[in-house]
């Protein structure tokens, strides 16, 4: 162990003795009262020369090897902290000198670090093991991680654990039943399985299911782009050199990927990049030329992103609508697409609240006299908070004919949750607007998204701020500024991410080769099945276990609900299984899973029924949508969300349906009422006397204090 002054420290293949600068001092005692026989100087050059404290006094090694060490130095400068070479080094070195051996480097602290370096890599320790091992001999505190932090950015990341599995001969029955059923929609043509083990060999044992949260890159993929990235020589765009002429194509290349994607012409639509779909949807927000005449009307279960642009709205005193599906068909139906909804003053924020419209509503018509005043319109074709998908034929129907008594009607589709694993055709429907994010889509680059904005549209947005390649020129004492004449590019501010953009087109060549129709039809499978799955559990007194919410059970469900199963958890006695202890249960358990409220309040409001003075109730108590306040006054604050995606498998859906029952289906009834207990320490003596309880499941929502 380190005593006191931290200068010894006994590991178990011998004696290594840690000393500061001031150590050769202590050469005469070390080799005789210690009995060291080697010396290992590990020393940053630069500190050789520093003359005002200097890490060796002069003949300091001849000092010690005339004591009858033997001496060795290594250079470790914090540039070279971690690298390969000097990592194997300091293994050789330390494997070939006798001991006890001596560390000296110019700080006790920075000699424990050399020595946990050295366990690290010869043990093959991970992340973890090697905080353990320092925590355990004293050479890493809390307060202190700088110590052996440069290890811990090297030492490789822990190994999740291995995901709950069942029987093989179960799993081959099930999986045979299910492809007699669904064997032409599922896995590619048994694609699936080769793709898996080709390139996704990181998933190793682990269960992805949050495919909504984030898509999964293929590894031949990043293979390409890292190959491209060591052949090719990018450089600024802004310029005419070789560098910046090869980036201007990739960046021309990508536009011209993401436009076939989506089967838009160029003729008619523009792709401005942005650092994600939340970028692309503040940009319309910001740029909409919206007036006191305008009105913001937005589908009541958007993204957090899209429910912001109505801050840009109240700034300029236009009416905030929100409203469900039902009264968008509504108002779209010919025998009110005249009618208005009540306007609302936007001065009071407390008044945007879900419309009523009732027929009366419907027949007080007014048309919008002033053609130059435009309204804006935002919807998902699938929301993320439990997929369900909603009309393509709204865009026309808005934009032409108008709703709400109004005209001059403009859609954004928020596309991000669809388009991973759905068809979007910019040919066939034409919103003003589109925002997608392409690591949603494809997994690599994360950072990057486009607004995907009708030619005939953008020049209704109006910038205020210019930044670097967004004009020819500008001056600084006159008030003149022009702007770049490709009107996309007048949104993309500064330098693109023209490394990231580069690599998009090997995202898309990912998706062409499998093919939107195929990956629709293999998600959508899936999610079905693990919908069914989880719908039909019950326990032991007949009580469900899940709710799943969304559209499964309509007369077609396929072109209703999309990749998402979303659902809250119930005890046997109805009492509500918090989404943060199922989150960490499943993620001990090797799922990927997400919980919270997905960033969609209106979600929560439409199917948790919480009503919105309890939701602002307890947002002050909350630190994020995700966090562990999952319940309260006997209510679900979020749910957990499941979403199969284009590399999921029926063995990835099946496991985690088989844990979720092995773990929070109560099968007989409980020998003990637990919801009596009201300490912990009453708990565990009860649960001495019941050997056979399974405590996760029957203690998931009691109230015992601590």
């Amino acid at each position: 162990m380190v005593n006191e002054e931290r200068t010894q420290f006994e590991c178990d293949d011998g004696n290594m003795i840690l000393v500061a600068s001031d150590g050769t001092a202590k050469a005469d005692m070390l080799r005789t009262d210690c009995s060291a026989k080697s010396w290992l100087l590990v020393i940053d050059p630069e500190d050789l020369d520093d003359q005002e404290h200097p890490t060796l006094q002069r003949g300091a090694v001849e000092t010690i090897k005339n004591l009858g060490f033997k001496f060795v130095n290594i250079a470790l400068s914090e540039r070279t902290y971690g690298h390969a070479d000097v990592v194997q080094d300091i293994i050789e070195t330390l494997d070939n000198l006798p001991r006890p051996t001596v560390i000296q480097c110019n700080t006790t602290r920075r000699a424990g670090s050399v020595l946990t370096l050295y366990h690290a890599f010869k043990d093959q320790l991970n992340y973890d093991e090697v905080q353990e091992y320092a925590i355990k001999n004293n050479l890493l505190y809390k307060d202190s991680p700088e110590l052996v932090g440069w290890v811990n950015r090297n030492a490789p990341a822990a190994k999740p654990p291995p995901a709950f599995n069942i029987p093989e001969d179960i799993m081959k029955q099930r999986k045979a039943e299910f492809m007699e059923e669904h064997g032409s929609e599922y896995g590619y043509k048994n694609a699936i399985y080769n793709i898996r083990t080709k390139d996704f060999k990181r998933m190793g044992d682990q269960v992805y299911l949050d495919y909504t949260g984030s898509g999964q890159y293929r590894e031949t993929q990043v293979g390409n782009c890292l190959l491209e990235l060591q052949t090719t020589l990018f450089g600024n765009s802004h310029s005419h050199s070789p560098s910046s002429e090869a980036t201007e194509h990739e960046l021309n290349a990508a536009r011209k990927h993401v436009l076939d994607h989506f089967n838009a012409d160029e003729k008619e639509y523009s792709v401005v990049f942005t650092s994600g779909a939340t970028g692309a949807l503040k940009i319309v927000g910001e740029c909409f030329p919206f007036t006191e005449k305008s009105t913001f009307a937005f589908l009541n279960v958007n993204h957090n992103s899209v429910v912001g642009i109505r801050e840009y709205a109240h700034a300029k005193k236009a009416t905030i609508k929100v409203m469900t599906d039902k009264e968008v068909e509504r108002c779209l139906d010919q025998k009110c697409n005249h009618g208005a909804i009540p306007e609302t003053p936007t001065e009071d924020p407390s008044s945007w609240d879900q419309l009523n419209l009732s027929d009366e509503h419907c027949g007080n018509a007014y048309m919008n006299e002033d053609r130059k005043t435009y309204n804006l319109f935002a919807y998902p074709p699938e929301d993320n908070f439990c997929g369900v998908k909603y009309p393509l034929d709204w865009i026309e129907k808005i934009e032409k004919v108008g709703m709400c008594g109004k005209r001059d009607w403009k859609v954004v589709l928020d596309a991000a949750a669809f388009v991973p694993t759905q068809k979007l055709d910019l040919g066939l429907h034409k919103p003003s607007f589109v925002d997608v994010s392409f690591y949603k889509m494809f997994g690599f680059p994360s950072g990057l998204g486009c607004l995907i904005a009708r030619n005939d549209t953008l020049p209704l947005l109006q910038r205020s701020y210019f930044g670097g390649g967004t004009v020819i020129l500008a001056t600084i004492k006159k008030h003149f500024v022009q702007f770049a004449r490709k009107r996309a590019t007048r949104f993309e501010d500064g330098t693109l991410s023209f490394l990231s953009i580069a690599a998009l087109k090997y995202g898309f060549a990912a998706l062409r080769e499998l093919g939107m129709d195929n990956i629709a039809a293999h998600t959508h499978t899936l999610s079905r099945h693990l919908y069914k799955r989880l719908s039909q559990l019950k326990h032991f007194n007949g009580q469900p276990v899940v709710q799943v919410f969304g559209k499964w059970e309509t007369d077609n469900a396929e072109q209703d609900q999309g990749h998402i199963v979303t659902f809250s958890a119930y005890n046997y006695d109805s009492s509500p299984i918090g989404y943060h202890t199922i989150q960490m249960a499943s993620a001990e358990a090797g799922f990927h899973v997400r919980t919270g409220a997905h960033c969609n309040p209106g979600g929560v409001d439409m199917y948790l029924k919480i009503g919105e003075d309890k939701v602002e109730k307890f947002a002050r108590q909350k630190t994020s949508c995700g966090d562990d306040l999952d319940t309260a006054e006997g209510m679900h604050l979020g749910t957990v969300r499941v979403s199969c995606g284009t590399y999921s498998t029926f063995e990835d859906v099946e496991r985690f349906c088989s844990w979720f029952e092995e773990v929070y289906v109560v099968q007989s009834e409980p020998v003990v009422d637990f919801k009596k207990i009201r300490k912990w320490k009453q708990l565990h003596a009860l649960v001495d006397e019941v050997p056979d309880f399974q405590l996760n499941k029957l203690t998931s929502g009691s109230e015992a204090e601590n």
